[in-house]
């Protein structure tokens, strides 16, 4: 909570956002919070890097578009995010999944016409194209434990549409994703966190990106006084956009989005801070945060992400 928020207030606060589990989708964690969708047109052959220290190993994330169709945009997130739910309500989950441009179209909110279809298809391909390399980054739950990726470049899915084949079989009804192993172990391990999805919707695509990351980096803030603390280049690389050697056109990129998250009360304060010549950004969540939080921690929409 806030530095001048007190407990009876943020629980009145709380009160206000009357939530409910069935306006939420699931999304997969190691793509909340790891980049993967450019919020910025980039060169097509530059890949992103991300290292870090996890869990006292270096953790290295690199993500690499095919050059013939390009980085994934926030447009192909959401369409991947209304697949992904799609999966997600499919009980049991399935490797190899038959599915509907039709059906992500109305998820994704978007109209049911030919130009729209044409979008999803490219996106789906865009996406099925775009390489990952992960070396303990990507990770999901396997009973009590944690298993981590690591292995040469892989795709979350490949995707085959109607009309074409798959293993000498011809799709003549339907279209037909099939996931890579280690995106359907995390899909399998619930390791997901839920989205208030007509409030994702309402974001500018930065905000969308800090909502999917700060909700996940927020997890276990309960009562702490301290903020969540970024280095902003970091905070760029996780995003991902291009940093800014000034403050003042650092603030100019992000300050619009951070707007849209405060006065929306998911983040109740952000402070900007130099330190060493450093530049750093200082969260804390809000009342609507908290709300999710409860939400999902209730037995019909209990969720295991860490």
């Amino acid at each position: 909570m806030g530095k001048g928020l007190d407990l009876e207030r943020l629980m009145e606060e709380i009160q206000k956002y009357h939530l409910e589990a069935k306006d939420f989708i699931k999304a997969e964690v190691n793509l909340l919070v790891l980049p993967f969708f450019s919020l910025e047109k980039r060169p097509a052959l530059e890949p992103i890097t991300v290292q870090f220290y996890n869990e006292g190993f270096l953790a290295r994330w690199k993500v690499s578009p095919n050059p013939e169709y390009g980085w994934p945009t926030p447009q192909d997130r959401i369409i991947h995010r209304a697949l992904e739910h799609l999966l997600l309500k499919k009980r049991p989950l399935q490797r190899e999944f038959p599915f509907s441009l039709y059906a992500i179209a109305k998820e994704a909110r978007l109209k049911n016409d030919g130009r729209n279809i044409m979008r999803i298809k490219r996106s789906l391909i865009k996406v099925s194209a775009t390489m990952i390399e992960s070396v303990k980054a990507y990770r999901y739950k396997q009973g009590d434990e944690i298993a981590y990726v690591e292995q040469h470049p892989f795709t979350l899915y490949e995707v085959y549409f109607r009309g074409e084949y798959y293993k000498g079989r011809l799709l003549r009804s339907h279209n037909l994703l099939v996931l890579h192993n280690a995106y359907f172990k995390a899909l399998e391990s619930s390791y997901t966190k839920p989205l208030d999805w007509d409030y994702y919707l309402t974001l500018s695509p930065t905000a969308q990106r800090l909502y999917e990351l700060l909700g996940v980096k927020f997890y276990g803030m309960w009562l702490k006084r301290e903020p969540l603390r970024f280095n902003y280049r970091t905070l760029c690389q996780l995003l991902p956009m291009r940093p800014q050697r000034y403050p003042s056109k650092a603030k100019e990129r992000l300050e619009p989005a951070h707007q849209e998250l405060l006065k929306t009360d998911f983040l109740s304060e952000v402070e900007w801070e130099i330190d060493d010549g450093q530049i750093y950004l200082n969260y804390w969540p809000g009342a609507r945060y908290w709300a999710e939080a409860q939400l999902s921690q209730n037995k019909e929409h209990k969720t295991r992400w860490l």
